[in-house]
């Protein structure tokens, strides 16, 4: 290698570490996965909607068409808390269970199939089984989920023929997005602007290690949040995103009031908290009306042949 590749070498390595050190390169990586994780759930919704949207623009109600109570539903997720932390599956893998679970009611009546709340059960089960074939390293063997899980309700022979009929009702698409990537993704964002702004503003350095030490908790209430959210059917018509973000906002309040985190710090943890909240929202607004923006923009540019071709 020649003298001046390798000094372009090094100085590329040099601003890489500069970068790593200053946080942008994770910050745009972070970005990216957000950008994704919003784009993939506006193509989830716009499917949802063109599909089997109601008159009045909401999301179905996947207990619609089905003899299924909304207790015995909320029962049934809750379970599923307890299953998966039981057998140590990922965190991930009970949100992705419980979205196959309502996909797959949604699926079923689309196809004039009514169940009752005495399919419930077999259809949380099959929807823990491929959760945690997709999600887990180590998943749930059929054995497992017949003999522990099902406690022999159902047979291993009868979990493989009713996963079949999951994966073709659902065309074998189970990577939804789920509150649980939102809540990775927004807990971190949020950590990484109040650190900037405490810097930004000069805080003392006791404000912000309290600071850093509350972003453990709120994280915690928000999940708890959601996941009681994700038992209410009536949190159902929302995005996963705006389930999130509202129990994060939510969290807030819970901390500011708690006997246990009262203080004068707390107060001011939960006001940045608050005002970062409306921060990622409006910049997650003002992007999406960009991009639709250039889309309309793109659209006008095409030659109206475009048009008669994708229409004939």
């Amino acid at each position: 290698m020649s003298a001046e590749k390798k000094n372009k070498l090094l100085a590329f390595r040099q601003r890489r570490q500069s970068l790593e050190k200053s946080g942008k390169i994770y910050q745009s990586q972070l970005k990216d996965i957000q950008i994704c994780l919003q784009q993939k759930e506006f193509l989830q919704n716009a499917k949802h909607f063109e599909n089997s949207c109601n008159s009045d623009g909401v999301s179905p109600d996947p207990l619609e068409g089905h003899s299924i109570t909304m207790e015995y539903r909320t029962k049934m997720v809750d379970w599923m808390i307890e299953v998966t932390t039981s057998f140590k599956c990922c965190p991930r893998t009970y949100f992705l269970a419980v979205a196959i679970f309502d996909k797959y009611l949604i699926a079923a009546n689309k196809r004039n199939k009514s169940l009752a709340n005495k399919d419930i059960h077999s259809v949380g089960v099959i929807s823990m089984y491929i959760a945690s074939k997709f999600e887990d390293v180590f998943p749930l063997h059929s054995k497992v989920v017949s003999e522990k899980i099902a406690h022999g309700s159902i047979s291993q022979k009868d979990i493989v023929r009713m996963e079949q009929e999951f994966l073709q009702f659902l065309d074998y698409d189970v990577d939804f997005v789920t509150p649980f990537d939102f809540h990775q993704t927004y807990i971190d964002k949020i950590s990484k602007k109040l650190n900037a702004n405490l810097a930004l503003d000069g805080e003392s350095s006791q404000f912000s290690d309290f600071c850093n030490q509350m972003t453990v908790p709120l994280a915690q209430m928000a999940m708890v949040l959601v996941k009681m959210a994700m038992q209410c059917q009536d949190f159902g018509h929302y995005s996963p995103s705006v389930v999130v973000m509202a129990s994060v906002y939510a969290s807030t309040a819970f901390l500011k009031h708690s006997s246990a985190y009262r203080s004068e710090y707390t107060t001011r943890f939960c006001t940045g908290v608050r005002k970062i909240i409306f921060d990622i929202l409006a910049e997650e607004l003002h992007e999406q009306q960009t991009v639709l923006s250039l889309k309309r923009e793109a659209l006008k540019a095409l030659p109206d042949t475009c048009f008669t071709t994708y229409m004939n």
